[in-house]
């Protein structure tokens, strides 16, 4: 079966293909006629283009399916992030769906369906962790096996720490500035990041200042800030790189900077990446909001944001923040 195939997906085919073969059977007369071997080459030859001609026009179905997928993802992520506030409605006027802003307007939290789904998954997890390390204290392993036990402990554990991230991660607030640690917030956004991180051959380097005071922010603003940087960052990436996160403290303020190796921005294209819809990235992949959000979080805290690059060599994000968060007329 192909790896890339699902199980719903290979049980379809192979029920086509038991279909394919009964019809074939049917229409087959009992009194055929056995084939010269130069029909049998021809007929072999036909059956190879008509092999090679389904395959390509699979690929194509493939092709246009990833687009679509990327799209629908381009779309969503554009009336996810949008700075206003969107909702539809019902034949009633009852509002059934709104974006991140829309629900942060009406005092409503996107994330509660979210959260009971993270609950089971922990409960569930829970019980497989407890039923995996009682196997181990109970039972006479070999060492094979009681690597094996420890491996799926070490991995319940780490699904575990993933879904609380998540749980973090997802978790609104109330939109008043509060003491907010930035290492802990970058390493929450990191270890949901880490997976693909390592699939597409990025590493991540951490520089953090000691004592790093925490400063008084919007936490779950800042986790888009971040995550949009890092994005940015990754994508800028395309044959895999490093990413450098360092943070610093000067006087009043603190000071996050973000480092890629990537492909870098152009000069004539670095005075727009703070524009609202603007994006150098191929396709539908680059909503053109990630960066102007950003912006607009960062002044909102009384802080400042910028960027350095150059072509082929990568490119740096510096984020100085004031520690007492800025005024409330900048918020």
């Amino acid at each position: 079966m192909n790896e890339a195939m699902k199980p719903d997906q290979a049980a379809e085919a192979a029920a086509l293909r038991q279909s394919a073969e009964e019809q074939l059977q049917s229409c087959i007369p009992s009194n055929t006629a056995p084939l010269s071997a130069d029909e049998t080459r021809r007929l072999l030859h036909e059956l190879q283009v008509h092999q090679i001609e389904l395959e390509m026009q699979n690929e194509e179905l493939r092709s246009s399916r990833a687009q679509l997928e990327t799209a629908v993802a381009g779309y969503t992520n554009l009336y996810d992030f949008a700075p206003a506030g969107y909702f539809t409605l019902d034949r009633n006027g009852e509002i059934t769906q709104t974006n991140l802003v829309g629900a942060r307007l009406l005092g409503l939290e996107r994330a509660k369906l979210s959260a009971s789904i993270a609950h089971e998954f922990n409960n569930s997890l829970q019980g497989v962790t407890s039923i995996v390390q009682g196997i181990k204290k109970r039972t006479d392993l070999d060492h094979d096996d009681t690597e094996l036990v420890d491996l799926a402990i070490k991995e319940c554990h780490r699904m575990r720490d993933l879904i609380k991230s998540l749980q973090d991660f997802n978790r609104p607030t109330s939109a008043r500035k509060a003491p907010m640690d930035i290492h802990a917030t970058l390493e929450s956004i990191y270890l949901l990041c880490k997976k693909e991180y390592t699939n597409r051959k990025i590493s991540i380097t951490t520089k953090y200042a000691e004592n790093l005071p925490q400063i008084m922010a919007v936490s779950d603003q800042f986790k888009q800030v971040f995550l949009n940087l890092l994005d940015n960052a990754s994508d800028a990436c395309v044959q895999g790189g490093n990413i450098t996160i360092e943070t610093d403290s000067v006087e009043d303020n603190v000071v996050i900077r973000v480092h890629d190796t990537g492909c870098g921005i152009r000069p004539d294209d670095r005075e727009y990446i703070f524009d609202p819809f603007f994006t150098t990235k191929a396709g539908m992949k680059g909503t053109g909001l990630g960066l102007p959000v950003s912006y607009g979080i960062v002044k909102a805290h009384g802080g400042e944001i910028s960027v350095e690059s150059k072509p082929g060599k990568g490119t740096i994000f510096s984020i100085v923040l004031p520690i007492k968060g800025g005024s409330d007329e900048e918020k």
